[in-house]
Parts: C-alpha cells; sequence; structure tokens
C-alpha cells in the first residue's frame, strides 16, 4: 500500500494458514507482539513490507514518507515475531478475524511507538492522539476495511477499474476548467 491508488495484497493462503495453526486467540496475538524476547516465527530477512524503503525515504503518491531505517527494522521485528511476511489484511474475511486483528495490532502498536519517537514530527502529526486507541481502531477500520475492502471488490470484478474511473473523473474535471 505504498504507492498511490494501490491495495494490500491479498495475503497468501499458506501464510494463513500457518498463522491460524499458532495462534488461537488475539490475546496470544497481543502477548506475542508485546513480548520483549527475540522469538521471531519467521527471520527478519522473510518480511518484506517496506523492504524497499531502506534510503530512509520512500514516495507515496506525490508525498515523500521519512523514516529511519530503524523505524523500519522495527516493524519487521514486529512483523517476523507474528510470523507475517507481508502486511496484508485479509480483506475477504470480517475486520475482527484472528488475522485482521494481528494486521491491526501490528500496524497501531508500531504506528503509536514510532510517531511518539519523532518519527513523524516532520509532518507535524498530533502526539494527542497517539494513545486514543478507539479513534485510531475507527480510523484503520474505516480506511483499510471500508475503503480499501470497496476497492478490492470492484477490482475483484473488474480489474483496473477503480484506476480508470479516477481518470474519467480527472478528465472530467478538466473538461470542466475549460469549459467555464
Amino acid at each position: 500500500m505504498l504507492e498511490k491508488d494501490s491495495l494490500p495484497p491479498s495475503p497468501d493462503r499458506l501464510l494463513l494458514k500457518e498463522f491460524y495453526g499458532r495462534f488461537s486467540s488475539n490475546e496470544r496475538v497481543v502477548n506475542v507482539a508485546q513480548s520483549n524476547t527475540g522469538d521471531n516465527l519467521i527471520s527478519e530477512k522473510e518480511v518484506k513490507t517496506l523492504r524497499d524503503a531502506r534510503s530512509g525515504h520512500m514516495k507515496v503518491g506525490k508525498h515523500i514518507i521519512h523514516l529511519k531505517e530503524f523505524y523500519i527494522l522495527y516493524l519487521h521485528s514486529m512483523l517476523a515475531k507474528l510470523g507475517i511476511c507481508l502486511w496484508a489484511p485479509d480483506l475477504e474475511e470480517a475486520p475482527d478475524s484472528l488475522y485482521n486483528e494481528a494486521c491491526w495490532t501490528a500496524a497501531l502498536m508500531k504506528f503509536r511507538q514510532v510517531s511518539s519517537s519523532g518519527a513523524y514530527r516532520y509532518i507535524r502529526a498530533s502526539l494527542a492522539y497517539c494513545n486514543n486507541l478507539q479513534l485510531l481502531k475507527r480510523a484503520y477500520d474505516h480506511f483499510v476495511h471500508y475503503l480499501m475492502a470497496g476497492v478490492h471488490k470492484v477490482e475483484n470484478k473488474e480489474a483496473g477499474k477503480t484506476v480508470r474511473d479516477k481518470y474519467k473523473r480527472v478528465v472530467q474535471k478538466w473538461r470542466q476548467r475549460v469549459s467555464n
């Protein structure tokens, strides 16, 4: 989900099977995520999320995101603990499924830790909301399980439709500006 208009990839079914074999409750996921031991279920080298962002910044849409390599490695350690190679919520499952809860846990725990350490200071992110888990959960669920799931559903029916529709809207807006 690092490129404009991109969708998270569907999780690998083998990964899901392994994940559900390791975890039976959300409490277990949270305990593993919060543990300070170095017991990873997979090697950190197997984690593919943000693999290309090692140079310290990456372009997302029209913006450049600045993340120190330390924060990327920090995220990789969380995903490796949970056995997730690629952060990819399952948009075909319920938002409160065990795997989707693990994706949420990984994303929001690391977001909170990284933002409270000042990583997003350059965009003037307000830390006042960092500990409001209810608000963060609602925002995450809305973006991932409503907006992205809607796009995922449309793309499953007709590949490339959302990008074509967006281009049509841009062209229509240009035409309106020219005609005014």
